[in-house]
């Protein structure tokens, strides 16, 4: 079931420049316990996305409603919305004379997150490298095809996420999340000046490390500097913070600094 501006569908509408075109944005929000996990962080995201991609009728006030409304009487899972512009003139009055599509829809969490954030995981190095495009860097957008690819090569392998480089083999990311390492007190992660997803726990990440004295620096760096690491982890805002306990044939047996986000995340009922 597919909820688009205030209306409940049963498929997505096809007639989207998001689904011809990639021309949209996007971002998933963890429903637990009764609360939509920083609401407003999210909102603020899709504020500055539609900013830079030109949507100028973009109406957060609107979005803000419809997925209050939306999330009404769930249980945990996620959900996520998608802005889209809409091709037809015909197709705007039939459906409350809005210019864009919001879609919202709701899944449920994956199981082996919980695997993840108990036992910690294992990563590769993905073989497909990230362009540069200062224009869309740091934004989630619905052109993501060097992600799908991604994802199929993690598919063919024994690993359950993968650093992505860029095209000159500086970190970027994983997959699906954002990446953190830590040597001592100083905690890297990487600059995502001209490629990546900038997502809302690297933001809440960054925000609460001086809480815990540790300094952050955004760097651009080789994998060389990562496995020198003490400490790997990776963050989106569905999976919150999972520790890395390997990398190729590295191995992270410090989780100093993930105990200590975990147990905060505990505090605040986000886990």
């Amino acid at each position: 079931m597919y909820f688009i501006n205030g209306v409940e569908y049963k498929c997505p509408i096809p007639n989207s420049r998001y689904l011809k075109l990639g021309d949209g944005f996007f971002t998933t929000i963890k429903y637990f316990n009764g609360r939509l996990l920083l609401l407003d962080w999210h909102i603020d995201r899709l504020i500055y996305t539609a900013k830079r991609l030109l949507f100028i009728k973009f109406n957060p006030d609107v979005v803000y409603q419809d997925i209050l409304s939306f999330s009404k009487n769930k249980n945990n899972g996620i959900i996520k919305i998608t802005i889209s512009n809409i091709i037809s003139n015909d197709f705007v009055v039939s459906i409350n004379n809005r210019s864009l599509l919001y879609t919202l829809s709701f899944t449920k969490i994956p199981k082996y997150y919980s695997k993840w954030y108990l036992n910690g995981i294992t990563l590769g190095i993905s073989p497909i490298k990230l362009c540069h495009n200062s224009f869309l860097a740091g934004l989630k957008h619905t052109n993501r095809l060097e992600q799908l690819l991604i994802y199929s090569y993690i598919k063919s392998t024994n690993v359950d996420e993968v650093i992505v480089l860029d095209i000159n083999k500086n970190i970027i990311e994983c997959c699906n999340s954002n990446i953190f390492w830590r040597k001592g007190n100083i905690v890297y992660t990487p600059l995502l000046t001209y490629a990546g997803v900038s997502g809302i726990m690297r933001r809440l990440i960054i925000k609460l490390l001086p809480k815990f004295n540790y300094v952050l620096k955004e760097v651009f760096a080789s994998l060389e500097e990562i496995v020198n690491s003490e400490e790997v982890f990776i963050t989106n805002s569905l999976i919150l913070i999972i520790s890395v306990n390997k990398i190729n044939n590295y191995y992270f047996h410090s989780k100093l600094l993930f105990k200590i986000l975990s147990k905060y995340f505990k505090e605040i009922n986000f886990i």
